[in-house]
């Protein structure tokens, strides 16, 4: 199979994409690759099924509050209580390095971890 043939099979198919036998043989990877080899894996082995099935689900919307401040606003305007409740609303925060983030914010999140 041609390169092209499987990236559009990969597209079709994301468990094709990381089967060794298959896509994950070619040197491209798809966008969400590691998304597909997560899902994989859980598919494929019971004991990861049963702890992801338990894993408590939270929504990834609070990890997207700072960066989406970034990108269509101006994070310079937001007062240091909105930033805290912004960065104690996730666990984790998904910023993008193509935007700005004052040093505040990096300050700000090394407290809370240091508490």
């Amino acid at each position: 199979m041609s390169a092209l043939l499987a990236r559009r099979r990969a597209h079709r198919d994301p468990f094709y994409a990381v089967d060794p036998n298959g896509g994950a043989a070619y040197p491209f990877a798809p966008y969400f690759f590691f998304h597909y080899i997560f899902a994989d894996h859980v598919r494929s082995h019971p004991g990861a099924k049963d702890v992801w099935q338990k894993t408590p689900k939270i929504s990834a919307i609070p990890a997207h509050s700072l960066g989406a401040a970034a990108k269509f606003g101006d994070m310079g305007q937001l007062c240091e209580k909105s930033l805290r409740q912004m960065i104690s609303s996730s666990p984790i925060h998904k910023l993008n390095w193509r935007l700005y983030f004052p040093q505040t914010i990096f300050d700000l999140a090394g407290e809370k971890t240091q508490k």
